[in-house]
């Protein structure tokens, strides 16, 4: 067993970070220059340590994540706005492979998530839940043959994959060992379990994390089983094609691709890879004028945007009419550059009575490349 607890550090420059539980597991780092901080009272009032997104990193000096015939449950205890990074785990050296090669846990796209991949097989779980702004957070993931899941905050992810991690040599904490994918934020604890806890095992250490870093524990039942605990649960849809429907104002028409392209991602967590056939390019500002088929009260917005620079959307100005194009209110947010297989980045709204949504799409160097929009929200007049 693997346990990282901040609380026991002293403030300062991390070279060692032992593990309790009786063993002689630690993670270390010997050049001052990639040591992360230890800082006092960080997370609600407890010690954390800080990785600062740049080449931060701890090495473990048993790499526990090679043995993938091991179940293993894993709590990490952080708080971080961080787009992507490597929390725990291994992870391949080459630049875009971060969410399909290794053994780790992740941020990506505000998301945490488990990967026990080897390029296109084995397991991979992103969890709904968006870290951006959340505070300090619990996100919990058991790996095994049985079965897999991703629990954090609100929601519980599960999948059935068999994982197949790739053969990495060595596990990191904070960035792989080339400082790629780091991490910004702070972890205070980590729990690693080589076997797979109990139902009940596993809601006692949730619970035991949440109490002692004062972080809001959501009863973990979900009667529907639709990966939302009932106290989160809203009763919002995902809106897509061909519930919802999307015309071109501006310009006259689309460099490539189509509007089809714009609405049909089967779900807000699931990965839409660029492709000539798959992607939507224009050319100057492009205006997009949303028809939900229906009031909403809307409560996300889900934007995946392209992963190239010199293409990508800068920013986007957001306007919620009613069932008449009135104006309700507006919102104007700037898209991170999307990475990888390009997943969607969330932003929070509430906005009720919505029954058109007009969205101008524009970026510095005129060309505006994205790859899907969509929105969650409750049809006004249903229950949850």
């Amino acid at each position: 067993m693997l346990q990282l607890d901040a609380s026991e550090l002293a403030t300062g420059p991390l070279a060692q970070w032992p593990s309790g539980a009786e063993s002689s597991l630690l993670a270390e780092q010997s050049d001052p220059d990639k040591q992360p901080s230890v800082i006092a009272r960080a997370v609600n009032g407890q010690h954390a340590v800080r990785f600062d997104g740049s080449n931060d990193r701890l090495m473990l000096n048993d790499n526990i994540f090679a043995d993938t015939a091991t179940p293993k449950t894993l709590f990490v205890v952080f708080s971080s706005d961080d787009y992507q990074g490597h929390l725990i785990g291994t992870g391949a050296d080459t630049t875009g492979l971060f969410m399909s090669h290794g053994f780790a846990l992740g941020l990506a796209a505000n998301k945490p998530f488990i990967k026990a991949k080897n390029n296109n097989s084995g397991s991979w779980l992103l969890s709904p839940e968006n870290v951006k702004a959340r505070g300090p957070q619990i996100v919990a993931t058991s790996i095994s043959n049985a079965g897999s899941e991703i629990r954090s905050g609100c929601h519980i992810t599960r999948s059935n994959t068999m994982p197949m991690p790739a053969n990495l040599a060595a596990a990191y904490i904070g960035g792989v060992h080339d400082g790629a994918e780091s991490f910004t934020g702070d972890i205070a604890e980590i729990l690693l379990y080589d076997r797979a806890l109990s139902a009940e095992e596993h809601n006692e250490m949730w619970n035991y994390l949440a109490e002692k870093y004062e972080v809001d524990a959501p009863p973990a039942t979900d009667a529907n089983d639709n990966g939302t605990f009932d106290v989160c649960d809203t009763g919002a849809v995902y809106l897509k094609a061909p519930a919802i429907t999307v015309a071109l104002e501006t310009p006259d028409a689309l460099r490539d691709g189509t509007l089809a392209n714009i609405i049909n991602a089967a779900s807000p967590t699931v990965a839409d890879p660029h492709t000539t056939t798959s992607h939507v390019w224009s050319q100057g500002d492009t205006t997009l004028l949303f028809d939900l088929q229906g009031n909403y009260q809307l409560e996300k917005i889900h934007f995946w945007n392209f992963n190239e620079e010199n293409y990508d959307v800068d920013a986007i100005e957001f306007r919620f009419l009613d069932s008449a194009q009135e104006l309700i209110s507006q919102i104007t947010v700037t898209p991170q550059m999307g990475f990888g297989d390009i997943l969607a980045e969330d932003f929070s709204v509430t906005v009720s009575g919505v029954r058109y949504v007009r969205a101008r799409l524009t970026a510095t160097n005129g060309q505006v490349e994205f790859q899907n929009i969509g929105f969650s929200g409750v049809l006004e007049g249903t229950a949850p």
